[in-house]
């Protein structure tokens, strides 16, 4: 009888696992290339964040792309580890869904915040932004989230016409709810323009301080008596607090000149972010923001004089 071969059939599950692992790299490539084409499709609204796209995408494209010049076991050495990684990140992060302890104005578990908040002795409003908003109207006051006026200016393209009217404050004389970060909902009543300011600041004389800014400014989630403003007028210094969460530079100076102008303002005081420049980006794309800074400064097209 002929001699049996004694050659070993190929092992499968190595070859199978081979074939899964050279996909998830051709995988791991193509979102790679997916991002880093996004990451200059943002370029000019978001550098910051587009620079951070673009390393991050570059260094995986060029590992993969080399991991391919590796011999088959070597490459295998190479996307095990990153596979399981990834694997192990998905996991997590539906973990961490699960038992979510960020705050409900985050989109966190109410129950978990509770639970959490309970432990430290903090005595923790759960209630989302919209459900206070609904029970002060049932108590017969206006109420209002806070930033609607960046949401108009900023999302969805909603200035993307010069004719349109662009909101530089939040509803006047209305109950605002910006945000919870520290157990109870922090509002406060808007004044005539829609600002975060007793209404009777406008009828002070001497001495007045126009502050603008963003969400420092404004004192988002503190008391109004607590906010910068507030600690101003501890020390007779009548400030009007032109603040608006969200807002960057070319709102700012949007507000400072449509309200500057009316106030006529000692002493103008600009809190300055180091987030400021992203926002420069965005809101320059509209032409109604570009009218504001360009009768400040000439074209960047044109020589000066």
């Amino acid at each position: 009888m002929p001699a049996q071969s004694s050659k070993e059939p190929k092992p499968t599950i190595v070859r199978h696992l081979r074939i899964i692992l050279d996909g998830f790299l051709v995988l791991c490539l193509l979102v790679a290339i997916a991002v880093f084409l996004y990451g200059l499709f943002i370029a000019k609204t978001s550098p910051q964040w587009s620079g951070v796209l673009l390393a991050a995408s570059g260094i995986l494209i060029t590992g993969v792309i080399l991991s391919f010049f590796l011999k088959a076991p070597r490459r295998m050495d190479v996307a095990l580890p990153l596979f399981s990684s990834l694997i192990s990140l998905f996991a997590l992060n539906v973990v961490l869904r699960y038992y979510d302890l960020s705050p409900p104005w985050r989109g966190g578990s109410s129950e978990a915040v509770k639970k959490a908040a309970e432990r430290a002795g903090v005595k923790w409003d759960t209630r989302s932004k919209l459900d206070v908003v609904n029970d002060i109207r049932d108590s017969g006051w206006a109420a209002y989230p806070g930033d609607l006026a960046s949401a108009y200016a900023t999302d969805n393209g909603l200035v993307d016409s010069p004719s349109l009217l662009l909101p530089l404050g939040n509803i006047s004389f209305a109950t605002i709810v910006p945000c919870n970060e520290s157990g109870p909902w922090v509002t406060y009543q808007s004044d005539r323009y829609g600002f975060n300011n007793d209404d009777a600041i406008y009828k002070n004389k001497g001495l007045r301080v126009l502050l603008i800014g963003d969400s420092f400014a404004q004192g988002e989630c503190v008391k109004q008596e607590k906010n910068v403003a507030g600690w101003l007028g501890h020390y007779r210094y009548s400030t009007v607090n032109l603040g608006i969460s969200g807002s960057g530079p070319l709102l700012e100076l949007a507000r400072l000149r449509e309200y500057g102008s009316h106030l006529a303002p000692d002493i103008v005081v600009w809190l300055y972010f180091k987030n400021d420049p992203d926002y420069i980006a965005s809101e320059y794309r509209f032409p109604l923001f570009r009218r504001y800074l360009e009768r400040f400064l000439p074209r960047v097209d044109q020589p000066a004089g």
